[in-house]
């Protein structure tokens, strides 16, 4: 069709061949109305089942008018082909974005957003487009999309799923496994839009055989690796919403289009918000030093070892000591004690035992234990009983014996015990 450049079709003038593709041609073309370029898709007469499908194409997209469509000017006839005139997309096709790399998370979600508007409005029309792909998805300014090829499109009631030659119809590399024996349905579509969102994000499609029907096969047969394990940066959310619009059985898929794109997004949200939240502690913990969590346990811990030298330093003070002066007083005085319930015994102040954090006081106040020197308080008017004065005789002799030598000591105790058992006995 090299002759065809550089004439007219209607108002159209045709400048050169953009692509060359199995059933049609795509030429580049000048709109001498308002000087627009725009494309011309151009169909040979001789093959009857290619011009089927190209007047079932412009019969699909002259019906589908939706901004994400790629619309159709005008349709007819020009000598040996028939034609359709569409807009002239500059940035390419989604095939040619991807030969730069994967795209990231926002980016793969805008687009799907749109392409999943037009496929839903296709579908709500009872359209199967049959043939999704990067290369039929147009790009306005790296962010405005439009689907466009039609032409293996059928609708819902059709049965055409194999030619008359019994070849399948579509791309191996984007085919559903069930188009082997079942006939095309929008689960279809929904499993070529998983295929999609598996190679935007890592650069690849899932399977790929060295032959077509070998990359067919490995649909059918295998599972696909995911996606998170090929692109660290896809969160396990989104591998699972594109997992599951790959999967085998079609029951088990979104049961829509628009379905497949409100997980997506709700995926894609669950996972900003979880970055956030660990990017948000993590520059809360960069604020505080690094050595303050030590200081802090330190803190704890010396203050919980404070509590317990305190508590070992009241029992020490306290409490031992005025149970060794009980003790070293009934020892020290055995007859005194037991003698008369008249001797005044010795008082012990009150106690006051601080709590651990509590301000410094005097850790006890207490009238000293009985020592060999102390002298218990006898009250005046018991002064004149016998029990009374044989205890001013026993001091007076003990404290005597604190004088003399060691054996003098002796020959006094001997003698007062004598005394004593002699006025017992008197």
């Amino acid at each position: 069709m090299l002759e065809l450049e550089g004439h007219s079709i209607e108002h159209y003038r045709i400048l050169r061949r953009l692509t060359h593709g199995g059933m049609s041609d795509i030429y580049l073309a000048q709109d001498t109305h308002t000087d627009h370029d725009v494309v011309i898709k151009m169909v040979h007469n001789s093959n009857q089942e290619y011009c089927e499908r190209f007047h079932g194409e412009v019969q699909t997209t002259s019906t589908l008018h939706h901004d994400h469509i790629l619309p159709t000017f005008t349709y007819g006839k020009y000598a040996s082909w028939s034609y359709m005139v569409s807009p002239y997309i500059e940035e390419g096709t989604l095939h040619d974005r991807l030969l730069q790399g994967p795209l990231s998370l926002q980016e793969t979600g805008l687009i799907l957003t749109q392409l999943v508007s037009a496929l839903q409005f296709a579908h709500d029309h009872g359209i199967i487009h049959r043939d999704l792909k990067p290369s039929n998805i147009l790009l306005r300014n790296k962010e405005y999309v439009y689907l466009a090829d039609f032409g293996l499109a059928q609708h819902v009631d059709k049965d055409d799923g194999l030619t008359v030659t019994e070849y399948l119809i579509g791309t191996p590399e984007y085919m559903a496994p069930e188009l082997a024996e079942e006939k095309a349905t929008i689960k279809s579509d929904i499993y070529a839009l998983g295929v999609i969102l598996y190679q935007l994000l890592t650069g690849r499609v899932p399977f790929k055989g060295s032959t077509p029907i070998g990359t067919y096969l490995k649909h059918i047969r295998e599972r696909p690796l995911s996606p998170a394990a090929l692109n660290p940066a896809i969160p396990e959310e989104i591998a699972d919403v594109i997992l599951r619009a790959l999967e085998k059985n079609p029951a088990h898929r979104y049961n829509s289009a628009h379905d497949l794109a409100q997980a997506y997004q709700h995926a894609l949200i669950q996972s900003e918000y979880r970055t956030s939240r660990r990017e948000t502690s993590s520059s809360l913990l960069a604020l505080v030093p690094t050595s303050t969590i030590p200081i802090e346990i330190a803190r704890k811990r010396k203050l919980s070892s404070w509590s317990l030298l305190s508590l070992i330093a009241a029992f020490g003070f306290v409490v031992i000591p005025t149970i060794l002066g009980i003790a070293c007083y009934h020892f020290t005085f055995p007859h005194f004690h037991a003698g008369s319930k008249n001797v005044a015994p010795m008082q012990l102040q009150k106690i006051d035992i601080a709590p651990p954090f509590a301000q410094p006081t005097s850790i006890a106040t207490m009238v000293p234990a009985p020592a060999l020197r102390a002298t218990p308080v006898i009250p005046k008017h018991h002064t004149h009983s016998p029990h009374n004065k044989r205890s001013s005789s026993f001091l007076q002799q003990f404290h005597r014996t604190q004088q003399t030598d060691p054996d003098e000591q002796e020959k006094n105790n001997k003698s007062y015990h004598a005394n004593d058992r002699h006025k017992n006995y008197e």
